[in-house]
């Protein structure tokens, strides 16, 4: 092997004999042990020019591989890249399609909340409708009950005529005593038009029966005066039909004539509440004014209206509100 050593420095003058003498090699005998360590050098040693080493192939190898990975390291980079920048676009794609499904439901939702208004609109105006019909049928179902009720009364007012009528043709009456009770009648009608029943008037608690006779006469008394002065004292006044406890029996009052009568009954507004007068009628006039009290609930239960009962000429009639010619 051939060794090529470096050329020795030359000598250079010293005043003094510890400068060194020169060259690369050290003056050992005056280097002190700490400093020799950083005194030594090492000698490199140039490889020959036709020497090849021995690890040159495996360095060829390990350069080709550290090439081959290299490459792979890039195209393993690269394919990153392509995969990020996908994936960038994909999550663009589907910020967008959030985006586009946001907008989309929420004009889902505004269309279901309008359709959600209008339906409970229209199960509200059914709920109304339903509400009406029940009302409707519950009036129709009370009209028919009044209906039947009529048609009721009038089969049984039906019978009742059909008895009366079998009961005259099996017994008929005589015309002279048809023309008597005629005469009883109009008698009978004639002397109570003198008379005037007074209802509501407190009936006396008083022990003897004579008190309580005067205390009647002083109250219709007073009572015939504050309606109008200038009526007569009645001649006679008395209680009808038998006492009963808590209960208070009309009075009958009987003037002489048939003017007192007719002017208390017109006065009949000027009364005191919870006192009422009425015309003393036969039974044949109270029969006849139920009959025409019963046809007209039954004309108004068909719907007539604007109906009323009023004496024509002292005779009660079915007429309407509005009729003033009556006495």
């Amino acid at each position: 092997m051939n060794v090529r050593h470096s050329p020795t420095k030359p000598h250079l003058p010293t005043s003094s004999a510890s400068t060194s003498i020169g060259g690369s090699q050290p003056d050992l005998s005056k280097i002190s042990n700490l400093n020799m360590d950083t005194q030594i050098t090492l000698r490199k040693r140039k490889k020959p020019d036709n020497c090849e080493c021995q690890c040159s192939d495996d360095l060829k190898e390990m350069r080709s591989e550290i090439s081959r990975i290299s490459s792979l390291l890039e195209k393993y980079v690269g394919s990153n890249e392509q995969v990020l920048l996908a994936i960038q676009d994909n999550i663009a794609d589907i910020k967008s399609q959030i985006t586009d499904m946001k907008s989309s439901n929420e004009q889902t939702i505004t269309m279901m909340q309008t359709n959600v208004d209008k339906v409970i609109t229209e199960i509200n105006y059914i709920k109304l409708s339903t509400s009406s019909m029940l009302s409707e049928q519950k009036d129709i179902k009370n009209h028919v009950t009044r209906l039947e009720q009529s048609i009721s009364q009038g089969e049984n007012k039906l019978k009742s005529l059909e008895s009366d009528l079998n009961n005259l043709k099996t017994a008929p009456i005589k015309p002279e005593k048809l023309s008597e009770q005629l005469i009883q009648e109009i008698q009978n009608r004639n002397n109570r038009q003198k008379n005037i029943i007074v209802v509501g008037l407190p009936e006396p608690t008083l022990s003897k029966s004579e008190e309580r006779l005067a205390k009647d006469e002083a109250d219709i008394t007073n009572l015939i005066f504050a309606m109008d002065n200038d009526i007569p004292k009645p001649i006679k006044i008395f209680r009808i039909g038998k006492p009963h406890p808590g209960k208070n029996r009309n009075i009958k009052v009987c003037f002489d004539v048939t003017g007192p009568a007719k002017q208390l009954l017109r006065n009949k507004n000027k009364l005191p509440e919870g006192i009422k007068i009425f015309s003393d009628q036969t039974p044949a006039q109270q029969n006849y004014l139920k009959c025409l009290q019963d046809e007209l609930r039954q004309r108004e239960n068909n719907g007539e209206s604007g109906l009323t009962i009023k004496y024509l000429n002292g005779t009660p009639t079915i007429v309407n509100s509005d009729t003033k010619n009556y006495q």
